[in-house]
């Protein structure tokens, strides 16, 4: 899977400029772009990666998509056992740091979403 770093946040509207300035990287260098072939509308872009108490990488991602507008989602991927839980999602950062998530863990779906960000997440994170 390729990756694209996104130095700039090229796909950067005002709005979401606005909405993730001063959001630590964590141990990121950049943020990056998570291509997703088979949703072409939308894009994903992993703003912020940092290593959990669990010793887990917890990451936080965008999505955009015109049709749907922005969200973001901050998960924990346990890369070992290819499995997530959901700690927040809402329609804007603030919101979702406040956000109930599961605590629940479930499987990386091959092929959803949240493991083809989790695959980044995990490469990201072990370098």
């Amino acid at each position: 899977m390729g990756l694209i770093v996104a130095g700039c946040l090229a796909l950067s509207t005002p709005a979401l400029a606005t909405e993730i300035e001063g959001v630590d990287l964590g141990i990121l260098t950049e943020r990056l772009v998570v291509p997703r072939p088979s949703e072409p509308q939308a894009t994903y872009t992993i703003i912020q990666i940092k290593i959990g108490k669990s010793g887990n990488p917890v990451a936080v991602n965008t999505r955009y998509s015109s049709a749907t507008g922005w969200s973001f989602t901050k998960r924990e991927y346990d890369c070992q056992g290819r499995r997530m839980r959901t700690l927040g999602s809402h329609d804007t950062y603030k919101q979702m740091l406040k956000s109930a998530g599961d605590p629940n863990w479930a499987p990386l779906v091959a092929g959803s979403s949240a493991q083809m960000v989790g695959a980044a997440v995990c490469s990201f994170a072990k370098q």
